[in-house]
């Protein structure tokens, strides 16, 4: 037998072999067939492969182009929005959207994205040069109807601009000790003596609501009168800790339960941790309107100490610093986001030291004296 009649006898049988699998490949497997017949498993798919060729496989890229070339005509004849059909033919919109731009560019929707005009303020319809006259008004204390005028914007747009002004300064000074000189630190000393007064008349008037307005008004104006102290970091943090104190001695040690004799560092730092500058200054502005005839004298005191001696910048580098700041606090308004140098800055313990032997100083030298709460209200009366 020749080698020709040879290579015809094996083609035939394996022709035979795979047609029988074919026709039981559903209940067996192309391995079981060949342990069963005494076959080599990579013989048989040589000879399949040989003998019965794969199908190619259809481009997948020209089918869908073709499916989505002909929905989207179908749409184009259609009065469905795009949204309407989608859903109809549980389509993806998504999908949809990225095909019809691909097929037809000129049924793409350009979107007029309108420049952002200042980077203080997000989606700001004013110019950064009119936001920078509001800034600077707001900073020099003038009324918002004088910085509409001077801003050529409407007294509402400059007051609503006032209000979210008023948010932010508030927030920069109480989530970062170093800004605005340190003012924010203050706060938590309690309101002013002649704020206290007038805060004073509206609470005995049972006035929550407008009590509540004035204490968030006088918050930002007391921090633009004492920021005039100029503070050093060093300062803003002693004032921090010793307003933490009258926190934690008045309210806190109340609310958690535990003994307000001693500190207790551990539940101490707990609670400066947990609990953020402007709701701690809330709560002790309340406690002192609550507290009126136990409280004035105590706070009349720390004013003093705060007050005492102390020379009032007025120069236009307390204004341009005071600029640098808040613009710094808008552009930072999520705390965190962005770091700076005051960031990681905290005194060193020598620094802290310091001054509180200064601090200790000046409020004996406060207490033997005359300086009371009149003589701070002359030093106010430089800023009405």
């Amino acid at each position: 037998m020749n080698t020709e009649s040879k290579r015809a006898l094996e083609k035939k049988a394996w022709i035979t072999h795979i047609k029988r699998w074919l026709v039981i490949s559903d209940q067996t497997s192309q391995k079981e067939y060949c342990l069963k017949h005494g076959l080599s498993e990579s013989a048989f798919s040589k000879w399949k492969n040989r003998l019965f060729p794969k199908r190619k496989r259809p481009n997948l890229k020209s089918v869908k182009l073709k499916f989505w070339e002909n929905e989207i005509n179908h749409w184009l004849n259609t009065n469905h929005s795009q949204a309407d059909y989608c859903t109809l033919l549980d389509e993806s919109e998504g999908t949809f959207s990225k095909w019809k731009n691909k097929l037809h560019p000129s049924l793409k929707y350009n979107r007029n994205r309108t420049k952002q005009k200042n980077k203080y303020i997000k989606y700001s319809k004013i110019s950064r040069e009119k936001t920078d006259i509001l800034i600077d008004c707001f900073i020099h204390r003038k009324p918002a109807s004088d910085a509409a005028n001077l801003a050529k914007v409407s007294t509402k747009t400059s007051s609503r601009y006032y209000r979210l002004f008023k948010i932010k300064l508030i927030s920069g000074a109480t989530n970062y000790p170093d800004l605005f000189y340190g003012a924010g630190m203050l706060l938590l000393l309690g309101p002013l003596p002649h704020i206290q007064e007038t805060l004073m008349k509206v609470y005995e008037l049972n006035n929550k609501e407008k009590t509540q307005k004035n204490l968030y008004e006088y918050t930002v104006e007391t921090i633009l009168i004492i920021a005039h102290l100029k503070l050093s970091s060093a300062e803003a943090r002693w004032f921090h800790f010793m307003g933490m104190q009258r926190y934690y001695y008045l309210i806190y040690s109340k609310k958690s339960s535990i003994g307000s004799q001693d500190i207790n560092y551990e539940n101490f730092s707990d609670m400066i941790k947990n609990t953020s500058i402007s709701g701690v200054m809330q709560e002790l502005w309340w406690h002192y309107l609550e507290h009126y005839e136990e409280e004035s004298h105590v706070l009349d005191g720390l004013w003093t100490l705060v007050f005492y001696k102390r020379e009032y910048d007025t120069s236009d580098d307390y204004y341009k610093m005071m600029r640098y700041d808040f613009k710094w606090a808008l552009l930072h308004s999520r705390p965190g986001k962005r770091k700076d140098y005051w960031d990681d800055y905290i005194p060193s313990v020598e620094e802290i030291r310091d001054i509180d032997r200064k601090m200790e100083k000046r409020f004996l030298e406060a207490e033997g004296s005359n300086y009371n709460v009149k003589d701070i209200n002359q030093y106010l009366n430089r800023f009405d």
